[in-house]
Formats: C-alpha cells, structure tokens, sequence
C-alpha cells in the first residue's frame, strides 16, 4: 500500500527521499467477584423473654451479615476505581512506567510559500524529512506532528494546516505527553523575516516570532530538543531557543541574510545517509555531521556560481544562545551536537542479579 516518489530539489547529492506514510493502528486493552454466606443458629430458650430474644436474635445477626457483604463491596468498588478510572495518582504510575521507554517525536512544518516553485520546494523538503524519520529512523508515523501551508490533496501524513493556532495546539498537546526522558526534533521550512533582532517565522495566517516559539516549547517537559531552521533571517532563533541547556539549533543564515542554497533539501539528504555526510564512518549521521553536511553544500552552491558566500549557517549547542558558523568541532560547539543521533535510544541493561559481581560503567567526557 506503499507508494513512493521522489522528493526535494537535492543539493550536492542524487540522493532520492522516498515512501510514504504507514498507517499504524493503536490497539487499546480491554479490561471481573465470588462471596459465601455465614450460617444462622439459634439455641432454643423457654419463657416469653427468651422467646422475643429468639425471634429477634436472627434478625440482628442477618444484619450483622449484610452489613459485611456491603462494607467487602464497597471496598471492591474502591479498588476498581483506583485501578481503572484515571486519577493523578494513576497518571503518576503510567507516567513512570512509560519513563522506561522514551519516545521520540517530531515537528515538521511547511509555511505559505506564495508561489508554486516554493510549494514544490516545501513540500520536497517536509514530506521527504517526514520518510526519512519513519522510514529510515523508525519513528511512529503518530509521533510526527506535520503542518503543511495546506492539506496537499488529502495527503496522510499532512496532519494539521500551517496556522498559528495548530502550531500551538501542537506544542500544547506535546507538553501534555511528553517526559524528561523523550526527545523532540523540529523541522522549520518556509519564508522568513525579521524584526530588529528578532527572527520572525511565516505560517499561512501570519508570522510567529523566535520568542514566541520560546514560551510555546518551555512547557515541554524533555531535556533533548533539536530544532532546525532553513528561512531567510533565522539566526536569531539559535539566540533565543539556544538559551536552553540540552537544546541543539540549527539555522540556515544569520539573522540579517537571506537563504537562497537548498539548505533544507541538505540537512535532509544528509540525515538520509547522503554519500559523504557519515564524516567517521560509523553508520550513523549525528545532527552534528548533519550540520557539516550542509554547510559544505551551501558552499558548493555559491562556489558554482561563481559568488562570494552570503549565507553563514549557525549552530548552537551548548545552551548559551550564542551561535557560530563553521564547520564542528569548532570553538565551544560540536561536543553536544556530534554525539547526537535521531537513532532509536539503546535498550537499558537489566540490572545485575545478586550472583553477578558489579563493574563500573564507563563514561565518557
């Protein structure tokens, strides 16, 4: 049921992005009592006072009875409640439960693009990043959050049209999900603006600003978040969304240039194992590599046209807002965005039984 096509305008590679979005079904589990009577006895007794004990002692113990059956069903009741009807305490349990597991999930969107070139460029370079993370990366196709200036003829992957309001109920109902443990990787492609020092993205009702996106992702509760942003003037998303330890920001100019090489297309190619963008030859392409990779694609895009470089993509990383250009290691970023990966986390190691003597873990710098 798959139907594939190529997708993007590549730069510096023929790699083709192709597939399209599995569907996936959720299966939800579905979700029973035994009590015995005591026996009544009673002795005789002579005399009309004994006589109204004996008529009315039986009466007493039913009662006695009864009220036991219905205190063992109320605490029955109880038991259901907690167990099947949600509750903080409940969410707390599945919340912890579900820490062992973390989840990935991802933001691609595609703004107004105002001309049918850019429409085929956007949607190249979204839905193709959309295969690569499912097909290549194994992310559930539930888990990619993909906004598009509009419905792309029903699409399946197209979940919600580019506005304002569906990016922040995007954003919404990721902090609602998500846990410290998880990952989220955004994908920014569209025009782009600014306003003093202030990068401004376009969406198909208007434009939401760097620190407007700041306050919409602070609600999320995850420690690893990788945003790419491929408009014109988007260097000043890395000062504002760079502020945040754990928080890697990619953009494809400085804030005051304008984007003209396929900056998108590359970072997609590259992550899409594109020949050359696996520098150390590990089989994995770390957003760090995925950042070279591009930087020399922009370069090659101005050097065959024969013009000076305009386009100076930044990079931080180390959660102090202050972004560079250049190819990583370089200065104080690279250490973090090097080492990683949209790979799936490796399983944890079950813990040692008590006949297994311990080891210390190795760790690294």
């Amino acid at each position: 049921m798959n139907r594939f096509a190529a997708n993007g305008l590549p730069i510096g590679s023929d790699v083709t992005i192709l597939g399209e979005r599995p569907l996936s079904g959720a299966s939800h589990p579905e979700r029973s009592r035994a009590g015995a009577g005591p026996s009544l006895r009673c002795s005789p007794s002579a005399g009309p006072a004994r006589e109204s004990q004996r008529i009315r002692a039986p009466w007493r113990r039913r009662s006695r009875s009864h009220r036991s059956a219905v205190a063992v069903l109320c605490m029955v009741a109880a038991v259901l409640s907690v167990l099947f009807t949600p509750s903080p305490w409940r969410s707390w349990v599945r919340a912890g439960e579900r820490d062992m597991v973390p989840q990935r999930y991802a933001i691609i969107c595609a703004g107004a693009p105002h001309d049918a070139v850019h429409y085929r460029w956007y949607w190249g370079a979204t839905s193709g990043m959309f295969d690569v993370l499912v097909l290549r990366y194994g992310y559930k196709p539930e888990n990619v959050y993909f906004l598009f200036c509009d419905r792309h003829k029903g699409d399946p992957r197209v979940d919600y049209v580019a506005t304002k309001a569906n990016l922040e109920k995007v954003f919404r109902e990721l902090a609602a999900k998500m846990l410290p443990g998880d990952t989220l990787f955004g994908f920014f492609v569209g025009h782009g603006t600014r306003r003093g020092q202030q990068s401004l993205y376009e969406l198909t009702d208007g434009v939401i600003s760097a620190e407007q996106l700041h306050r919409l992702r602070t609600g999320i509760r995850a420690r690893t978040q990788t945003y790419v942003f491929t408009p014109c003037n988007s260097g000043g998303f890395a000062a504002v969304l760079g502020r945040q330890p754990g928080t890697v920001v990619i953009t494809s100019c400085r804030i005051d240039e304008v984007n003209s090489a396929g900056f998108a297309e590359a970072i997609r190619d590259a992550l899409n194992h594109a020949p050359g963008a696996d520098a150390d030859g590990d089989g994995r392409v770390s957003i760090g590599e995925a950042y070279n990779f591009a930087l020399g694609a922009v370069r090659n895009w101005y050097k065959r046209r024969g013009r000076p470089l305009a386009e100076h993509p930044q990079i931080d990383d180390d959660g102090d807002g202050k972004s560079s250009f250049g190819r990583l290691p370089s200065g104080p970023h690279g250490r973090v965005a090097l080492r990683r990966f949209l790979d799936p986390p490796a399983p944890r190691a079950s813990k040692p039984s008590a006949a297994t003597p311990r080891t210390k873990a190795a760790t690294g710098p």
